[in-house]
């Protein structure tokens, strides 16, 4: 009897240490730029490339404070990414005719993560990209900085300088730190 108690005492145990193992956890973050385009800057039917400066990646501090390390982040989905006008805040986005956005960092090849191809004529102030399906972003969210590049084939000029800002918002999932 003592041998049967014990045995489906190690097995309970068994279970419960491997389901531990496997425990994951999921989190959001995102990160933004923001640039400004003078209306001296473009002319028409012109392809504006707009990089950012050095981001600094936050999945780091995310998953120490999701109870995870960066070493245990198996995976990093980038889900959406906007861009708006901000000032003037009612400046439309109508001036683009379709928009690519890229990722790099540290020695990474730069790599398209969304495309807006063509921009509606109509387009008011803010836009969503839509995103290359497939693209694995873990290695560039890993790297202590990273940078976004716009590049923008314009329709018309801008009757002013516009600040814009582009927000990425992405999701993560990692292993759990014990």
């Amino acid at each position: 009897m003592k041998t049967v108690v014990y045995f489906i005492l190690v097995l309970i145990i068994g279970i419960t240490s491997c389901n531990k193992d496997n425990e994951t956890v999921e989190f959001a973050f995102s990160h933004d730029y923001e640039f400004t385009i003078t209306e001296d800057s473009i002319s028409i039917d012109t392809v504006l490339a707009v990089p950012s400066a050095d981001i600094k990646s936050s999945l780091k501090e995310q998953s120490e404070q999701n109870n995870s390390l960066l070493s245990l982040v198996k995976e990093v989905q980038l889900v959406s990414i906007n861009i708006e006008a901000i000032d003037p805040a009612n400046q439309e986005l109508s001036f683009i005719q379709d928009a690519d956005l890229f990722l790099t960092s540290g020695t990474l090849a730069e790599l398209m993560v969304a495309s807006k191809n063509p921009v509606p004529i109509s387009q008011g102030n803010s836009m969503d990209f839509d995103l290359e399906q497939g693209v694995d972003v873990l290695q560039y969210m890993k790297n202590t900085n990273f940078k976004f590049r716009a590049s923008f084939h314009l329709r018309y000029k801008l009757p002013q300088a516009t600040k814009f800002k582009i927000t990425g918002n992405f999701t993560a999932i990692a292993g759990v730190d014990r």
